[in-house]
């Protein structure tokens, strides 16, 4: 019991008052974090892609298939679309208001492996790149939804080693990689009460699944995979969305695991439990952070071989408030840096530390706990880096042990606080700060 409840007849009336609104406050966030996101509403009624068509030789196209079965299930009032065992090929097709996508085992809904299915020249041109872009193709969509579920045992799989090497022509030199065109393979946006739940979801040409502003979001018990090369593979990206779960998934990609960004509205109120995170950039809070992130848990989570473990990232032209993250009982081994707090991403005004006037887009990153992880195998322990004209504010780390070829670095940042902690660092000083206000507790 803390000291102040125990002694609650000696605080004034206005200290009483705010205490307990603050004890009031953590409880309502400690209940949000472990609340179970509202469950989909679908009518137990199922429907069999074979019966609009669908046949999975691998060879027949079943996109027609796939949109007259999401057409009935609309019409009827939504069900259950079975796709059973067999090699489903289909061009993108979207999903609708109460509708379960269910992969049987052994099924698998395969996009092409050939950029030609989607209007490209084999080598193409930086004008059809473009025109693709503008069309911004998904793979498997739906928007302004609600009470949508992806579930079972089978594969999604995007084609994508069709797409990561792909190079368009370049006004000034050499053919460059075209990133931004490439299609992603799961966009689902503003649906109200959504569960994925079992599937693999492989070979994306670019993120495996977004949840564009959506509420109420179950993700459990998942399989993301790419090759480590391969770009711009995230995992999964809650973007702007709230009341999201994750839990149970194993991810291993080109990129981010999760990523949580915030471009349209706030991202906020989301969970992240029991993952394992294997090759990619870890668990990332940001880099887009326009309209604020908070109130994120992670814990109980494995990252063995990933490039960064926690990120959270920013810069000067992305920023709001960035507060309320907790991260706990983190396991982490050969991540070449386990944590970083950085507000200089892809920012170029970093050089020379010249404070900038404070704007609508300054990020203001504060109130982060990291309590109980342990990292072998590094190469840097970390960063924790704030603007001149915006110090990193409260992070408290407590029973942190890390092993790295390097220490952590801490510039530009206050109220930073390591509680029993330990950083073995083979060459260079375990901690070394610059502007920054740090306090050591053992």
């Amino acid at each position: 019991m803390p000291d102040e409840m125990r002694n609650m007849h000696q605080l004034t009336p206005r200290r009483a008052c705010v205490f307990l609104c603050a004890v009031a406050l953590l409880a309502t966030a400690a209940s949000a974090q472990d609340a179970v996101p509202a469950s989909p509403r679908i009518p137990d009624r199922d429907f069999s892609l074979v019966h609009f068509g669908g046949v999975g030789d691998g060879r027949t196209l079943n996109t027609i298939a796939f949109a007259r079965a999401a057409a009935a299930i609309s019409a009827q009032g939504g069900g259950r679309l079975i796709v059973p065992k067999g090699v489903f090929l289909t061009q993108p097709f979207v999903l609708v208001s109460r509708m379960n996508l269910h992969l049987d085992e052994g099924a698998v809904i395969q996009f092409p492996r050939d950029v030609t299915a989607y209007g490209l020249s084999p080598q193409p041109t930086a004008r059809q790149m473009k025109d693709l872009k503008d069309r911004n193709v998904v793979l498997i969509g739906g928007s302004d939804l609600t009470d949508v579920a992806i579930t079972g045992s089978g594969v999604i799989d995007g084609g994508g080693s069709a797409w990561w090497n792909l190079t368009v022509p370049s006004k000034n030199g050499p053919p460059r990689a075209d990133g931004s065109s490439r299609p992603k393979m799961i966009v689902l946006t503003n649906i109200r009460r959504l569960l994925v739940q079992g599937v693999t979801l492989r070979n994306s040409p670019r993120y495996h699944l977004v949840l564009r502003d959506c509420h109420d979001c179950l993700v459990e018990g998942m399989h993301v995979s790419a090759p480590a090369d391969s770009p711009n593979t995230d995992g999964i990206d809650p973007i702007g969305s709230d009341d999201v779960l994750i839990r149970d998934c194993d991810l291993d990609v080109g990129d981010d695991d999760i990523a949580i960004k915030a471009i349209d509205g706030p991202a906020a109120d989301i969970l992240i439990e029991n993952c394992r995170c294997k090759n990619g950039r870890g668990i990332s809070i940001g880099s887009e952070t326009y309209k604020g992130i908070h109130n994120v848990t992670v814990r109980d989570c494995t990252f063995d071989g990933t490039f960064h473990g926690i990120h959270i990232k920013s810069a000067r032209d992305r920023g709001n408030q960035l507060y309320g993250f907790h991260f706990s009982n983190i396991t982490m081994k050969d991540v070449a840096q386990p944590l970083s707090l950085n507000l200089y991403y892809e920012d170029k005004s970093a050089a020379g530390r010249i404070a900038q006037p404070i704007t609508a887009t300054t990020p203001f990153l504060h109130d982060v706990f990291i309590d109980h992880l342990t990292a072998t195998g590094a190469g840097t322990a970390g960063d924790i880096t704030g603007l001149p004209e915006s110090p990193v504010k409260q992070v408290t780390l407590t029973d942190v042990r890390i092993s790295a070829d390097k220490g952590m670095t801490v510039t530009d940042a206050t109220g930073v606080v390591f509680k029993n902690v330990q950083i073995n660092a083979t060459t260079g000083p375990p901690i070394t700060t610059n502007h920054a206000d740090v306090s050591e507790e053992h």
